[in-house]
Order: structure tokens, then C-alpha cells, then sequence
């Protein structure tokens, strides 16, 4: 999105739309051409769907999705404005910062995989939880430097998106044969908490202003990592039961 944003800068948005278009096409075609995989799906009905969703051990790691996409958004959804407020950015270069944001998100994607095969995914969430909950804490102190907010940005754009990556990973260990169906609400989660960060950010930003945001990301993301820790301690006393 960050790349997007930048992209809408330098050709319009009318062309970024087309490009999206025209690039869901290229992977129809290519999933068509090259998936050969047609067997059928678990099938799925809407007491699947409850059960994932009341389940301690499911529910509990959707919601851990939910409030870290909410926390990242509580301040990103009003970014260019904040970056303008908070360190004099010019509105014209706001567009660098967007392009640094996403090619520090991208790092933080290529770096998730290799953390979690090394550390685990659980260690790389709660580094990536810890990492976003400091980073929006010195957003609050910081003062109007350039570099240093460019900085604390890839910062905070890489220990946000290394999230995903072991997040998926444990859905995919704990879901068993429901594994699609548990994927499928991960993926709702994340669009319910850009919302739900969406209306945040708007709410503190006529309430208390621009710099109140990375305070009501840090709070959702201490958030985050109860529901995260309440999340391990479940998977943990499911684990025992079963071999009970």
C-alpha cells in the first residue's frame, strides 16, 4: 500500500487503479496455467466458522491478527498528515516516506521467513510486538528530525510486517484440517483491523491531534501481546490435554 501511495504521486491514481487491474489479470492467468492442483476443499459450514471462531486456541490467534493490524493502522491511516505535523514535511515529499515505509515493510518480509525457521515464530511475533510498541513510544518523544523520523519509520515498518509471516505459521500448525477456514478469518481479521485502526486514527485525530496517534498504537499493541500471551498459554494446555 505504501508503495501504492507512491506510486498514485507520481502517475495518478487512475493509472495505479488500471495497474492493479491489469496485474489481478496477469495472476488469473497465470494461476489457471499453472495450478494444476483441482481436487476439492474442505468443505466448510457456518458451525466450522463459529467453532474456529469461539475456540480458545483459534479465536484467541485471530484476534492477536486484529489488534496488530488495528495498532499499525492507528497511526498509518493518517501518516501523511502526521509526518507533515510532526516533522515538517513538506505535502509534495510525503511520497519519499511512503516509498521508504514500503521498502522497509518488503525487507521485513524477506527477513520473517529465515527469523522464524531460525528462532521460531512465536520468539519472531513477540520481536516484532516489542519492536512496534518502542517504536511508537519514541514517535511520542521524538523531536522534528528528518533522519531520525525516517529511521524510527523503516523501523517501525519492518518489526510490523515481520508479524505476518509466523502468524501464518502457527495458524497452519494449529489448525489441523482446518487450516483453509483458519487462513481464510486470519486474512478478514487483517481488513478488520485496518478498519478498525482506520476509525481510530480518525477519532484520536479530532480529539486530540496528530501526535496523539502512535500513543493509541502502542496501547492497541500492548493489547496485542496480552491476547498473544493468552493465545500461547491456550495452545500450550491444548497441547497437554492432547497427550493426556
Amino acid at each position: 500500500s505504501s508503495d501504492l501511495a507512491w506510486a498514485g504521486n507520481i502517475i495518478g491514481w487512475r493509472a495505479v487503479m488500471i495497474l492493479i487491474a491489469g496485474l489481478a489479470m496477469v495472476a488469473l492467468i497465470v494461476v489457471l496455467v499453472f495450478v494444476r492442483d483441482r481436487s476439492a476443499g474442505t468443505q466448510v459450514s457456518f458451525g466450522h466458522l463459529f467453532s474456529a471462531i469461539t475456540q480458545k486456541k483459534s479465536g484467541l490467534t485471530v484476534l492477536t491478527t486484529l489488534l496488530q493490524m488495528a495498532a499499525m493502522l492507528s497511526t498509518y491511516a493518517l501518516i501523511a498528515p502526521y509526518m507533515v505535523h510532526k516533522f515538517d514535511v513538506a505535502p509534495d515529499d510525503v511520497f519519499i516516506l511512503l516509498f521508504v515505509y514500503g521498502g522497509c515493510g518488503i525487507l521485513g518480509n524477506i527477513i520473517a521467513g529465515r527469523l522464524s525457521d531460525r528462532m521460531g515464530p512465536d520468539k519472531v511475533i513477540w520481536l516484532g510486538l516489542a519492536g512496534s510498541i518502542l517504536t511508537f513510544l519514541i514517535l511520542l518523544v521524538i523531536g522534528p528530525s528528518m533522519v531520525i523520523g525516517l529511521a524510527v519509520l523503516c523501523v517501525w515498518s519492518v518489526t510490523g510486517m515481520i508479524f505476518h509471516t509466523p502468524q501464518q505459521q502457527r495458524i497452519v500448525a494449529i489448525a489441523g484440517e482446518q487450516r483453509s477456514l483458519l487462513l481464510a478469518l486470519n486474512a478478514s481479521a487483517l481488513y478488520l483491523g485496518m478498519s478498525f485502526g482506520s476509525w481510530m486514527s480518525r477519532q484520536a485525530s479530532v480529539e486530540w491531534g496528530y501526535e496523539s496517534l502512535p500513543a493509541f498504537s502502542a496501547a492497541l499493541m500492548v493489547l496485542c501481546a496480552l491476547v498473544f500471551f493468552a493465545s500461547q498459554k491456550s495452545l500450550k494446555k491444548a497441547s497437554v490435554s492432547t497427550e493426556d
